[in-house]
């Protein structure tokens, strides 16, 4: 009996082996997110703005440039800089492509007051 069950894990991780699935531990296929942040009013470029997957980030530099290597498949990104309002962003990355996401941003005014909850209006 316990042999057969050895002989039966050993074929499930030869077939996992065989379908290309990653196993705990191994890094899945790959692909690259690029763009560039501005500013939406005066189209100048904005460095430091942090975009994120939630997993991976990466930096905005001088020119407002970043590149991120992140898992292929549908990522949800944010854009977030101190006086700008925080965005977000859907796309697909592809195996070993790089995928164009570039980022307008609008600059945060003041903040505005969630009404308390116990309030009768």
């Amino acid at each position: 009996m316990r042999k057969a069950a050895i002989v039966l894990c050993l074929i499930a991780v030869f077939c996992l082996a065989l379908t290309g699935v990653a196993l705990a531990g191994e890094p899945g296929p790959t692909g690259t997110i690029s763009g560039n942040v501005k500013d939406i009013s005066t189209g100048a470029a904005i460095s430091g703005v942090t975009i994120s997957n939630g997993t991976v980030s990466a930096t905005t530099d001088a020119n407002g440039n970043y590149t991120m290597s992140v898992a292929t498949g549908s990522q949800t990104l944010s854009a977030t800089m101190s006086g700008y309002q925080t965005t977000w962003q859907v796309c697909t990355v592809n195996t070993g492509a790089t995928t164009t996401v570039n980022w307008s941003l609008t600059k945060a005014y003041g903040n505005q007051a969630i009404p308390a909850a116990g309030m009768d209006y």
